[in-house]
């Protein structure tokens, strides 16, 4: 009677996604299947304003993409005045879209040349964007953010101070010492925390936060990373963790304070659900493959 109730909960909770509860099943394995399943029904169907939002969300994807045309310009006006002598160098990846944020980015950027702009011809995904990036970049350090920037730029400069410490630090909105002024709409905060919360029980990863946009590598760490990094979606965050882990690379997670800012593309349920399988997938793939060596 459990199997027949974790089963039913998990195939309710998957419906309105692209993953199908055999896919779910088949990925977390029978040992961690009824603990992901009981998680999904306290977190999800404990309350309705879930399905309710969602339906919100959907009506507000065509806007929701084309958003970028406004938040990034003023993004990189704010990199300006944050660094406004610093010898780094800053890269925009742009996906294609039907606005104008190519044009109205390289005219926030103006005649400063440390800007360079990557302009990928085939719209992948946030993975593939930021990989295109963190292979590109050329710095000793190399940190990527959401074009939002939910994180303030001063973070840059305090995550240097624990540069001997670690090959790779990871922003987490859960760490103790973290601060969160504005947070998301309750059904986005729930479904990052039941993501990261699922990886943990499927023994995917140990990290209470992967998916913060804020994270910085070592340019031998990053260069070793992102090359074999598989995924193009949302998923990406907890490959490029558990790779770090493999690698044997150093991994600091870090306090951050990190504000919301509306106009994300995350559809919380059919990404979140998409990302989540992505997720253990390429991390039993890296296991298999490094296990071997």
């Amino acid at each position: 009677r459990n199997v027949q109730w974790n089963r039913q909960s998990l195939a309710d909770a998957l419906r309105g996604s692209d993953i199908t509860l055999e896919e779910m099943l088949n990925a977390v394995g029978p040992d961690a299947a009824a603990r992901v399943a009981r998680s999904v029904w306290q977190h999800i169907h404990a309350d309705l304003r879930y399905s309710a939002y969602m339906h919100r969300q959907r009506a507000d994807i065509k806007r929701l993409q084309e958003s970028e045309e406004r938040r990034l310009p003023a993004s990189i006006r704010e990199i300006r005045r944050a660094f406004p002598s610093e010898d780094w160098e800053f890269l925009v990846v742009i996906e294609p879209g039907r606005d104008r944020t190519v044009e109205v980015s390289k005219e926030a950027a103006g005649d400063d040349p440390r800007f360079g702009f990557i302009l990928n011809p085939i719209a992948h995904g946030k993975g593939f964007a930021v990989k295109t990036g963190m292979l590109a970049a050329r710095g000793e350090w190399i940190f990527f953010m959401d074009a939002d920037l939910s994180v303030p730029l001063r973070f840059v400069s305090e995550f240097l101070l624990s540069a001997d410490r670690a090959d790779v630090l990871m922003g987490s909105r859960r760490h103790p010492e973290s601060r969160i002024p504005v947070h998301q709409p309750w059904p986005r905060e729930m479904a990052g925390r039941l993501f990261n919360r699922i990886l943990r029980l499927a023994g995917t990863t140990r990290f209470s936060d992967t998916q913060c946009g804020f994270k910085a590598f070592r340019r031998e760490a990053a260069h070793a990373i992102f090359s074999r990094i598989q995924q193009d979606g949302f998923g990406f965050d907890v490959e490029a963790m558990v790779l770090s882990e493999w690698l044997g690379f150093r991994i600091l997670e870090l306090p951050v304070e990190w504000a919301d800012v509306s106009g994300s593309k995350l559809r919380p349920l059919h990404d979140g659900m998409s990302s989540l399988i992505d997720a253990i997938l390429a991390a039993r793939r890296v296991r298999r493959e490094y296990e071997k060596r």
